[in-house]
């Protein structure tokens, strides 16, 4: 066993090893080494969210500020943990949202920033013929609605918030609108459904 390993000190030691105690430690320390180097060699593993334990993800989604949701799917918290750098890049902007809820969840969104409708346009606009002094919807500028055509179950509505908690503009807040009706789009039972399911 501690063949290979005890070759690499000098003779000496071999030779002046009369109970095999200096063999025995070699065998000890070479069999240490060879999973110490398995592991090593192995480390790789361990930094992708596809290929390492579940006991890593994590940590890994913490190295770029995610605080991930272990009682979700082992399958999309790899998803989340292996996508969410790409998306942090654009965080606090309307793309970043659409982006991170079709890259983390695979579904599409829109947004309609209601203030942004029927806000003040500098040199063109008039008080009182085109303009508000506040929004149509409410007095408020910094909320937005986040419009996803498509039936969420309940996981599914809670990630899709969190997703949007996470990366809209910390002063801003949002309405989720799901199961919408696509007109002249949408198919009863195909593409939405009447109801809840349970």
């Amino acid at each position: 066993m501690g063949t290979q390993f005890s070759r690499l000190f000098p003779s000496l030691y071999r030779l002046s090893d009369q109970t095999r105690d200096w063999q025995k430690l070699a065998g000890i320390l070479e069999e240490t080494f060879d999973l110490l180097h398995e592991d090593i060699r192995n480390f790789s593993e361990c930094w992708d969210p596809y290929r390492c334990e579940k006991k890593y993800l994590p940590y890994l989604a913490h190295k770029v500020g995610w605080l991930l949701d272990t009682s979700r799917s082992e399958a999309l918290q790899r998803k989340t943990t292996r996508l969410i750098g790409q998306v942090f890049k654009k965080q606090g902007t309307k793309v970043g949202i659409i982006e991170a809820i079709r890259l983390l969840m695979g579904f599409e969104a829109d947004i309609v920033d209601i203030w942004g409708e029927d806000g003040w346009r500098v040199g063109e606009s008039e008080l009182g013929e085109d303009t508000y002094l506040a929004s149509a919807q409410g007095p408020n500028p910094y909320h937005f609605i986040v419009i996803i055509y498509q039936y969420l179950t309940e996981e599914e509505d809670a990630a899709v918030r969190e997703i949007i908690d996470w990366m809209k503009p910390a002063w801003t807040h949002y309405t989720l609108e799901a199961n919408a009706w696509i007109l002249n789009e949408s198919e009863l039972n195909i593409t939405t459904i009447l109801g809840r399911r349970d």
